[in-house]
């Protein structure tokens, strides 16, 4: 069979674009290497429906965040999925970090943010009252959704409207030949009038299998979770104020959709794309692809990189785990941090050593590829596929 597009990822972007293209009357197949869907960044993260203040503006995070959280929200409370507005609080503990807050309300403001206002010490309190600091930016709006359960209902909804799911099919290779393109995966070939990939971890990797020279690398940030064991001591979201220069938030607090709390994640460099079983486990194709990569070495070459790594390698230590966490949260105790799982950002790093923030999209005749599709990937994906999807049918 001769498909009109086909899917390469069954993530949450993967789903959401099959699911979109599927219901415009597309044949579509989704080819996934996993036996299900959100097997890596869609299904280990902290589940955040994110506001939008955090992005620049015009980046197209931004453009992506406000609609994408409300059309996130009415789709799951359309199919039943755990979905629901906690609040967020970012705590400042020096004039610094409170002028860093200012500097969020203006560019949430020109982002079309709802709700979002400064806050001092007692009205801090109120909305947190286990927290402390001399101010705080409260988002209302900020949520919380059950993200696995979020990704199966999308790609329902892609195979009632037709789509096809091929799991435990990892992509082999891509070539363009008349018109359409030959795909090559684990148990047998098929054929697409166009293609779009959504491959998280191993974009860059997949990219490259369909001849298209992409200058950048995905370098893998593993972090670690905790579970807080009395999780009546947070409310909602309660985040410190992150470091504008580096796309890592910190160590926070994250109520869950069933009432738990996650603390976390950390974010140290990663010596496997998926590595999620020990802090130390490594995967030798993954650590020599970084080795070959001029852009790891001009990245560690900077000194605010390298001073941030140290900050972050302290965290493989629970005793420092555990102070970052205790200056958001005073009364949280030792024994509070129960280990939960990990998970492994998919970060995209130029030749030039950056550590790129935004969304990115790479396109060549008949595919789109989506790119650096970390956080708030969950938040705007539903208009990220229809943009995605606009982009391959024209």
């Amino acid at each position: 069979m001769r498909w009109d597009v086909a899917v390469v990822g069954a993530g949450v972007v993967g789903c959401a674009v099959a699911r979109s293209l599927a219901r415009r009357g597309q044949r579509v197949l989704v080819l996934e290497k996993e036996p299900e869907v959100a097997r890596h960044q869609s299904g280990r993260n902290s589940g955040v429906v994110h506001a939008g203040f955090t992005y620049k503006p015009q980046s197209l995070k931004a453009r992506f965040s406000v609609p994408g959280a409300a059309q996130l929200k009415a789709y799951c409370a359309e199919r039943g999925v755990p979905c629901r507005e906690v609040g967020k609080l970012v705590v400042a503990r020096s004039e610094a970090e409170r002028a860093e807050l200012q500097r969020l309300l203006v560019q949430g403001a020109a982002n079309g943010v709802p709700g979002l206002r400064l806050l001092g010490p007692e009205e801090l309190r109120e909305v947190e009252p286990e927290s402390s600091g001399i101010a705080a930016l409260h988002s209302p709006r900020t949520g919380i959704v059950d993200g696995t359960a979020y990704v199966r209902a999308l790609a329902a909804d892609a195979q009632e409207a037709g789509a096809s799911f091929r799991f435990g099919e990892p992509l082999r290779s891509a070539e363009r030949r008349e018109g359409a393109w030959q795909l090559r995966a684990e148990r047998g070939e098929h054929v697409a009038d166009r293609v779009v990939t959504c491959s998280g971890l191993q974009s860059d990797r997949v990219v490259r299998a369909f001849g298209l020279r992409w200058p950048h690398r995905v370098v893998p940030f593993r972090g670690e979770y905790y579970r807080l064991r009395r999780p009546e001591l947070v409310r909602g979201l309660l985040y410190p104020v992150a470091d504008p220069r580096f796309p890592f938030v910190g160590i926070h607090f994250t109520k869950r959709t069933d009432g738990s709390v996650l603390v976390g994640p950390s974010a140290v460099l990663a010596l496997g794309r998926e590595a999620y079983r020990s802090k130390l486990q490594a995967q030798p194709r993954d650590v020599a692809a970084m080795a070959g990569f001029g852009g790891f070495w001009r990245m560690l070459a900077r000194r605010d990189v390298r001073a941030q790594a140290r900050r972050e390698l302290a965290h493989l230590m629970p005793r420092r785990y555990f102070r970052s966490a205790q200056a958001l949260l005073p009364a949280l105790r030792p024994d509070d941090l129960v280990p939960s799982h990990s998970g492994i950002r998919a970060q995209v790093v130029s030749p030039q050593g950056e550590l790129l923030d935004d969304l990115l999209l790479a396109e060549q005749e008949g595919a789109v590829h989506v790119m650096n599709a970390v956080s708030p990937g969950l938040t705007c994906s539903l208009p990220l596929a229809e943009h995605v999807a606009e982009r391959v049918l024209a």
